[in-house]
């Protein structure tokens, strides 16, 4: 089969290389002008993991970390490594922004349109593009008016020398926990506007010793092992994001505790308690933030913006602080899956119109209606343990599928209205009750306009790698291009007069 890829982030290279083991043809399009994806374009300071290095890694590729919490230039050295590793290079095309992907029936497969023009034919499309890659924009009034440096820390402005400078810093999630504690000792004074609170959980991280890292690098099964023992526990913290539970309780009063001994003004340490349950939203990991809230020259506004002017920043009570450089750390449209391109299925309409609003896919992966079209770290798989486990069984998955359509002869995978239905129902009472926590009053990236939570998904690791042996062999089916009804018509057709009944001489 001839596979397209849309980017190249590590869901890309991991299907790659699965790909170029199994046989498979296969070209992976890429927007930016290298691969690592989210890891090529996010390189502002302090950025790193936040998950262990041995469980945000393949399982089939060896590698050897620096540190328990990779950073960002080690990550994407990893990349280049593993496409270098598995001699690909010349399946990957840069700078090449994927614009429109359309099914043509003629053929049974999708045409890939480029910006750039170019088309390219593919027996079967997947989607790589994740969910963390469209930065969310505020619509402030009068962000265009300010007349300093603004940035997202997505796209981080390295030109700009901060040292001196009075800096807004505007949001205080994973990213802002990393990148404001890094530049806070450089810039004359920080002004970290929190418009609502997280709970944090300290992050643990140091290098390897010598001897751990000799440790790690004596083969592959040992790095498993790491990873496993990491799955292990994101699985137990799983049981903390259930309503109610005892898990839940406790990582409630750690991380209490945590503020309390991190903060030493008793108004910062307010200010930045959540009033909503632990594990509404993204739990923040950082060994830094807070400490670096105890700084004289940092202050935290607990406040949203109202609007911005030419040299400052107004807050929800009016105030207005004068800054020099003004660095937005909101987030990304998470939600809005597949934003970049476009994609028609068979019917003519898009995979966006076919959603409308809703994004859902069967183990977030197919969707009725759009044959030969997979999609990789796609609605409702975030949440279950490191990202990177939930990948490589997606992969595999799209490998099985590819090998069976091979066997068989048969060049259609798709699946049925009938069968998303059940997965939503599925999905969403778990996210309702067992993970209910999500919805319990407050900003958090999980919902689409449509009101479902369509990122998380509502159980382990384990319980998702069983469900992704099980759920393709019944739901993703495989046929000829041609339906059983159109070939019968067609030997029909194909029959001499004589065998058709027809006995009378024709003309």
């Amino acid at each position: 089969m001839k596979v397209g890829i849309v980017g190249a982030g590590l869901a890309g290279v991991c299907l790659a290389a699965k790909l170029k083991r199994a046989g498979h043809e296969f070209t992976v399009f890429e927007k930016y002008a290298g691969p690592g994806g989210v890891w090529w374009a996010n390189t502002y300071p302090g950025c790193e993991v936040d998950v262990p290095s041995h469980a945000y890694w393949f399982s089939f590729v060896e590698q050897s970390w620096s540190r328990l919490y990779a950073g960002q230039a080690e990550l994407q050295a990893a990349i280049e490594g593993a496409i270098e590793h598995f001699q690909m290079s010349d399946r990957f095309r840069f700078n090449c922004r994927v614009e429109r992907v359309e099914w043509r029936a003629d053929v049974g497969g999708y045409t890939v349109m480029l910006a750039n023009g170019e088309r390219e034919e593919f027996d079967v499309v997947v989607s790589c593009v994740g969910m963390l890659d469209v930065p969310n924009l505020p619509d402030w009034e009068g962000l265009d008016s300010f007349k300093g440096p603004c940035f997202h820390t997505a796209r981080w402005d390295h030109d700009q020398d901060l040292r001196g400078k009075r800096v807004g810093f505007v949001g205080t999630g994973s990213t802002g926990s990393q990148a404001a504690p890094a530049i806070a000792p450089d810039v004359e004074h920080l002004y970290i506007f929190q418009r609502e609170p997280g709970w944090v959980a300290p992050k643990p991280g140091h290098d390897f010793t010598a001897e751990e890292r000799a440790l790690l690098e004596r083969s592959l099964w040992r790095n498993r092992w790491e990873r496993y023992k990491v799955q292990w526990w994101t699985n137990q913290l799983y049981k903390s994001f259930r309503i109610g539970s005892k898990a839940n309780a406790e990582a409630h009063r750690a991380s209490l505790e945590y503020i309390e001994s991190a903060i030493s003004d008793p108004e910062v340490r307010a200010a930045v308690t959540p009033d909503y349950a632990w594990g509404c939203k993204r739990t923040v990991l950082s060994s830094d933030f807070y400490p670096s809230l105890n700084r004289d020259n940092v202050t935290l506004v607990p406040k949203a913006v109202a609007r911005v002017t030419p040299d400052g920043i107004v807050d929800t009570d009016g105030t207005e602080r004068k800054i020099d450089v003004l660095i937005l750390s909101t987030g990304f449209q998470a939600a809005n899956y597949l934003s970049t391109f476009e994609v028609v299925g068979p019917s003519g309409r898009s995979l966006h119109e076919e959603w409308g609003g809703d994004p859902a896919a069967i183990l977030g992966m197919m969707v009725p209606r759009f044959p030969n079209l997979f999609i990789l770290y796609g609605p409702n798989t975030n949440g279950a343990g490191s990202i990177l486990a939930n990948i490589e069984l997606q992969a595999d998955v799209v490998v099985r599928r590819l090998e069976r359509m091979r066997a068989t002869g048969r060049s259609i995978v798709e699946t049925e209205q009938r069968f998303l239905d059940l997965w939503k129902r599925f999905v969403d009472h778990r996210n309702n009750t067992q993970q209910g926590v999500a919805q319990k009053g407050c900003n958090n990236y999980y919902f689409a306009p449509s009101g479902r939570n369509v990122t998380q998904y509502p159980g382990s690791h384990y319980e998702y790698w069983l469900l992704t042996l099980v759920v393709p062999r019944i739901a993703f089916r495989t046929r000829s291009k041609l339906s059983r009804r159109r070939r019968r018509g067609a030997a029909v057709l194909r029959r001499p007069a004589a065998r058709l009944g027809h006995e009378r001489q024709m003309p």
